[in-house]
């Protein structure tokens, strides 16, 4: 039986107010978008994620903390998902990096990490 990551599966905080919106356009096929549906519930805390899929948007929390670092949204286009633009966390108490690029680099690889689980 596959597990579908939903929000109260972890103690987890909203996206704070002080956030920045980032453009993408990453086209994930089939079976790369049914992954990122699932998400993903860390074992222990040697994983550093807490992922769930809602409404087209992809949360991205740190499963120490549980803060946002990431709300990304995506457009169906079939079977498939685009990520179209992400809202990233810049509360400095909460997450350090301030370098746009360097998050899309992030989020493009951890989309990767997402549909490998």
């Amino acid at each position: 039986m596959t597990v579908v990551a939903k929000a109260d599966d972890w103690d987890i905080h909203a996206l704070p107010e002080q956030y920045t919106t980032l453009k993408l356009d990453i086209l994930l096929d089939e079976n790369e978008s049914d992954a990122i549906r699932r998400g993903v519930i860390p074992d222990d805390m040697g994983e550093k994620w807490f992922c769930y899929f809602d409404n087209n948007t992809l949360y991205q929390h740190r499963s120490w903390s549980g803060h946002c670092i990431d709300v990304i949204e995506f457009v169906a286009e079939g079977n498939q998902l685009r990520a179209v633009s992400a809202k990233v966390n810049r509360d400095a108490s909460q997450y350090g990096n301030t370098d746009d690029a360097e998050d899309v680099t992030r989020i493009t690889e951890m989309l990767g990490w997402l549909y490998q689980q």
